[in-house]
């Protein structure tokens, strides 16, 4: 990790992120891939925030809530119905996550 300036962290793998919440951020995508791989089985997921359900083999109604259900219990939150409803892509899934781990 580089300190550009304060506040401004570039990450090795080009990973930029503004403020104190860039480690939390980092953090939490590495920890979400994780889960990802482990749901869904899949060593080569890569989370990356524009992703779907629609780019990962197996990702149906059964492996989102089980998705969820890790989620859940590896950061020690819970997500509202409407949260969930309102989730299109992992950035979206991720801001909700960082959100509720400040």
């Amino acid at each position: 990790m580089l300190e550009i300036a304060p506040h401004v962290i570039a990450f090795e793998d080009n990973f930029i992120r503004v403020g104190a919440s860039c480690i939390v951020m980092k953090v939490t995508l590495d920890e979400l891939g994780e889960i990802m791989r482990d749901v869904f089985d899949d060593e080569s997921i890569t989370p990356k925030m524009t992703m779907t359900a629609e780019d990962v083999e197996g990702w149906d109604s059964l492996s989102h809530i089980r998705l969820l259900v890790s989620i859940e219990k590896r950061f020690n939150i819970k997500f509202t119905n409407s949260e969930v409803e309102d989730l299109q892509n992992v950035g979206d899934l991720l801001n909700s996550i960082e959100a509720k781990l400040r």
